[in-house]
């Protein structure tokens, strides 16, 4: 799909893995939202910032919620679950997320 820029719909998008399940509801953000808190908590921070990006890009032009995820994700990538998570995938292991 990168390389092509072919569009898909949400059935293609699931059948082939892409997305786990399709929800049809009022609020998009809330379904997602649900489904983050159903992981349980500690969740790593990145998704934190990812619900961040999202809830503040709905009401952007694109370009600037681009940017918005941008600077989420270059916050995301500093985070002491950003270490644990490359340490435990180096060693092998289950990270143990704080959160922060």
């Amino acid at each position: 799909m990168i390389a092509s820029g072919r569009a898909i719909d949400a059935q293609e998008a699931e059948r082939i893995g892409l997305i786990h399940r399709i929800v049809e509801v009022a609020d998009p953000i809330d379904a997602g939202v649900a489904y983050l808190t159903c992981l349980g908590e500690p969740f790593p921070a990145s998704l934190g910032y990812a619900i961040e990006a999202i809830r503040h890009s709905q009401s952007m032009p694109m370009e600037d919620g681009l940017q918005q995820e941008a600077e989420c994700f270059s916050v995301a990538t500093q985070t002491g679950d950003a270490a644990e998570g490359v340490s435990a995938f180096l060693g092998k292991r289950k990270p143990q997320f704080t959160g922060r």
